[in-house]
């Protein structure tokens, strides 16, 4: 028969005292500590820096060998090729990394475009992406090890000897078999079983080097195209490394820029002066005939109709107003200005609208 047990202890509150003093409690507590963002993301703000200026050089080592070729062919000197393809590109990068940062810049906080700044930073990146993919391709087939390939001589090799043997016998033959400089029938026939002999291993042996070439021919072909493939995907790599360098410093931008804007009040509101106030009633037509009917119909004004005057001032009121209330409504359903502000006049407007139908009705029974 079995007993029942009761727990005497708290065996929670022990694990919670364990768990807050574990390197796991300390450990998540770090990473779900609500820190302001210059603090949570310095880190990798300082590593993507650093990385920049290593694709600045990357860009401009790849990009090293399209320039030096072209200008080394060009001038035919090695010394001036190289200086000019430093400066070029160490200029180019430079240019760079002063005109994206700044445009980045102004784009964030200003919210502003420059179309000439644009092209030219399109062309300053169109110009290094385009050299850095040209000379990564060309770095690739220059600095590949060339194929290993069969040696033919040493097939060669193989038979010369042999060769050079029967063609002795050959000599020999002609020296001791000859009578007054033919040949003796048994000394040509037994030259002519030589001379076979020779054409037999000739033939072996162009069989096998013709073998071996055309072996040698589809080992380049092979080496050739993977070299190609090769040089193409690296290409490809540095293009997208020079994007990356975009990317890295649009982010040191923005980070600095929202390490600001955390701690950065809004600028107070500026007082518009009667031009602008002026500018912003011809904007916003429906909204400043508010003012006018305001005046032109206001309940001093009704009510002269009121004791005898035309209605037709009534059933103008009456229009206006409801013209007021489909702008108000227009604006909100745009979300345009103040939203409590809005409200505001919708209600004012329908309340309007209602006193005057009223009055209507009151005027023409």
């Amino acid at each position: 028969m079995k007993n029942s047990t009761i727990e005497t202890k708290n065996v929670f509150q022990e694990a919670h005292s364990e768990f807050l003093n574990s390197t796991l409690h300390q450990r998540l507590a770090q990473k779900f500590k609500v820190e302001p963002f210059y603090k949570r993301y310095r880190t990798l703000k300082n590593v993507l820096s650093v990385s920049s200026y290593g694709l600045n050089l990357f860009s401009a080592a790849t990009a090293f060998t399209c320039v030096f070729v072209f200008i080394n062919t060009l001038l035919q000197n090695t010394l001036l090729a190289s200086l000019f393809s430093v400066g070029f590109l160490t200029l180019l990068e430079i240019l760079k990394r002063l005109t994206i940062p700044d445009f980045i810049k102004n784009y964030l906080q200003f919210g502003r475009v420059n179309a000439l700044k644009i092209i030219f930073i399109l062309g300053l990146t169109a110009t290094s992406v385009t050299l850095s993919y040209l000379g990564a391709k060309d770095s690739v087939k220059i600095f590949t090890p060339s194929v290993q390939l069969l040696s033919v001589d040493s097939v060669k090799g193989s038979y010369t000897p042999r060769i050079t043997a029967l063609e002795n016998r050959l000599k020999e033959i002609k020296n001791t078999q000859s009578w007054r400089g033919k040949l003796t029938p048994s000394g040509q026939k037994t030259y002519n079983q030589v001379f076979a002999q020779i054409a037999t291993i000739e033939d072996d042996m162009l069989k096998n080097v013709n073998r071996i070439t055309d072996k040698n021919d589809g080992l380049q072909v092979n080496h050739d195209s993977k070299t190609s493939v090769n040089a193409h995907y690296f290409g490809l790599f540095t293009l997208g490394l020079d994007l990356l360098l975009i990317a890295f410093l649009f982010f040191g931008e923005y980070y600095d820029y929202r390490s600001l804007t955390e701690f950065t009040q809004k600028s107070p509101p500026q007082y518009k002066t009667d031009k602008d106030v002026a500018t912003s009633r011809e904007n916003n037509e429906n909204v400043a005939t508010d003012l006018v009917l305001e005046s032109e119909f206001s309940d001093n004004a009704v009510a002269t109709d009121l004791n005898g005057s035309d209605e037709g001032v009534l059933r103008l009121a009456i229009k206006n107003a409801k013209a007021n209330l489909a702008a108000y409504e227009a604006k909100l359903r745009n979300r345009e200005g103040n939203e409590e502000t809005i409200q505001r006049g919708i209600e004012r407007w329908k309340n309007k609208v209602v006193e005057l139908e009223s009055l209507h009705k009151m005027a023409v029974s």
